[in-house]
């Protein structure tokens, strides 16, 4: 099986998406536990875990310590009461004793201490992290250390420099062409290497490939992608394809992008300069490979008519007519106008219960660079049917690109078409038909996560709490299921970042606002005229008839109209008046 697809590899990119997806496939038959060490878009923090939880334990009781001076203070709210009684718990201290008052001072003052011993905790086990990380580093290098002692810390919180300005300076140092000034010794030197016999050209054949992999550790994965090298002497039959491919990128004087592509990150060697010659590069590769999480799925599921249970009574001993949930998987596909990108990924093993819920994280064989603007995930849901056999339970699409050409973030419902599988025929996000609110209020939701509307908390968490009971509410009611995913976020230094789709040999660079902020917006009809109350000034003149259409009142005639109005009502008026 491996053979036909290594036959049919065009380069080294999907040689290697071939060899991960199969070192995956065995992992997955085995029940190994797959690694996700190294992920892009990794979930954990550059905070230790020690310190987190004490950050927590801080917040917690500051929160504790508000509630205690509110309900002092006379505030007499049910939540106020409920959290002051347990933080009385076990202590035989009753809400109704007449010392109540000196009772909160003493667990105020209790708080306060707490939190100020753990304040003194973290700085010294800071302290002590950081003596550990200098001796550690004085033992290795010792110029390191001094050069971290001598410099301050350089932070990048000022303005960054202009994108534009940036690639115009980079792309001036190592894109434009340079004559060099070569001196007579250079001509003497080719002179005398002239005699010298050419090397013969360099031919790699599957023995070299095998000797190379023969000697490098078994559980080292030196490239972006986490492929072990165990994989590599394993299976044998890759070595005459990676032979030559390897001796293609020589002839062609090429390299793979798997080898070329990545994003670059500048770091300040100044404070607050936007210079670009003031910032040093580091480059990191893009080359991560596409991760979705497979959630839950909920809705009903039907079963089919007697008919087809007496045409084929294998469905009555299948997962369709067991008791409880029967045990059901996802494969997952890229696709691009209808053709596979990749080869397949499934989810793992799961016994379910009362509820279809596998929260499982699933890698793709598919990197960031390599995807099409067009590319979209198809998700097919199958069951047993019988030794061997599979039923198709559903599937369902979604674009991994939005209509603005920046990946998903996020969650999302997708509805699940039944009996079909994954294709651009079953989107998962099917047009409104009226009685569907579900799309609405997650557009909605994602205007709210991006900072385009104001967050209000004691509002948020009321309306987020009845969008969960008109999502809940929907389900029921629908014929259809709901299978839920999750696409990952990318954070770099804890900041936020989108994934935005970018042509190649691309040059135009646009500015790209990641939250909302406050704009003014300039108003081009101020100071001119109103045609529509301009019209309706017509309209009542051309009432008055021929003669006083465009009458208007003077100045002298205003006035007086003016002292009339102003006049007092016992006033007596004359007849011109």
């Amino acid at each position: 099986m491996l053979v036909t697809y290594l036959e049919a590899s065009r380069d080294l990119c999907e040689t290697d998406s071939i060899l991960f997806g199969a070192a995956l496939a065995v992992c997955r038959i085995i029940g190994a536990k797959v690694s996700t060490a190294g992920r892009a878009t990794g979930h954990s923090s550059a905070i230790p875990a020690w310190r987190r939880r004490i950050e927590e334990r801080i917040a917690k009781a500051r929160a504790l310590i508000g509630r205690l001076i509110c309900f002092r203070s006379g505030n007499n709210r049910p939540r106020i009461v409920s959290t002051v009684r347990m933080a009385f718990a076990g202590t035989n201290v009753s809400l109704s004793q007449p010392d109540i008052t000196q009772k909160l001072t003493e667990r105020l003052d209790d708080l306060k201490q707490r939190i100020a011993a753990w304040g003194k905790r973290i700085r010294r086990y800071t302290e002590r992290s950081t003596r550990f990380n200098q001796n550690r580093l004085f033992q290795s290098d010792q110029k390191r250390l001094y050069e971290s002692l001598e410099r301050p810390m350089v932070s990048g919180t000022g303005p960054a420099p202009n994108q534009a300005d940036t690639v115009a300076f980079w792309r001036g140092l190592w894109s434009e062409p340079v004559n060099h000034s070569e001196g007579p010794w250079t001509e003497v030197v080719a002179s005398q290497c002239a005699g010298i016999t050419p090397m013969d050209p360099v031919i790699i054949t599957p023995d070299d490939v095998a000797e190379a992999v023969r000697r490098a550790p078994n559980w080292k994965s030196p490239g972006l992608d986490g492929l072990h090298h165990y994989w590599l002497k394993g299976f044998m039959v890759c070595h005459s394809v990676l032979a030559r491919q390897f001796q293609e990128a020589l002839n062609q004087k090429s390299l793979p992008s798997l080898f070329t592509t990545g994003i670059t990150h500048l770091v300040p060697k100044d404070q607050g300069t936007t210079d670009p010659s003031k910032y040093r590069p580091i480059t990191s590769s893009l080359d991560y490979k596409v991760e979705i999480k497979i959630g839950t799925l909920e809705g009903k599921r039907t079963k089919p008519e007697y008919d087809k249970l007496l045409s084929d009574p294998m469905l009555k001993f299948s997962g369709l007519y067991q008791e409880g949930c029967s045990d059901l998987y996802v494969t997952c596909q890229v696709l691009c106008d209808g053709l596979p990108l990749a080869l397949p990924v499934t989810t793992s093993y799961k016994a379910f219960t009362n509820r279809w819920n596998w929260n499982e994280w699933i890698t793709l064989p598919v990197f960031f660079s390599d995807l099409p603007r067009n590319a979209i995930l198809a998700l097919t849901i199958y069951d047993c049917a019988g030794p061997g056999k599979v039923m198709i339970v559903g599937g369902t699409t979604i674009s991994l690109f939005g209509k603005h050409g920046m990946l998903r973030q996020g969650m999302f419902d997708l509805r699940v078409w039944p009996g079909v599988e994954g294709s651009e025929k079953t989107p998962g996000k099917a047009p409104d038909r009226g009685k569907e609110q579900m799309q609405k209020l997650a557009k909605l939701a994602k205007k709210h996560r991006n900072g385009h509307m104001p967050k209000v908390d004691w509002l948020d968490r009321l309306t987020f709490r009845e969008i969960e009971m008109i999502n809940e509410k929907e389900k029921r009611s629908s014929d259809y299921m709901y299978l839920m995913i999750e696409f990952p976020t990318v954070q770099i230094d804890g900041i936020n970042h989108a994934v935005v789709y970018y042509e190649q040999d691309g040059d135009e660079m646009y500015q790209f606002r990641a939250q909302a902020e406050i704009v003014t917006v300039p108003d081009y009809e101020i100071l001119q005229e109103n045609l529509v109350e301009s019209k309706q000034h017509r309209l009542a003149r051309c009432v008055r008839g021929a003669w006083g259409r465009e009458a208007k009142p003077t100045a002298a005639e205003r006035d007086q109209l003016a002292a009339l109005v102003a006049a007092p009502p016992r006033r007596h008026l004359a007849a011109d008046q």
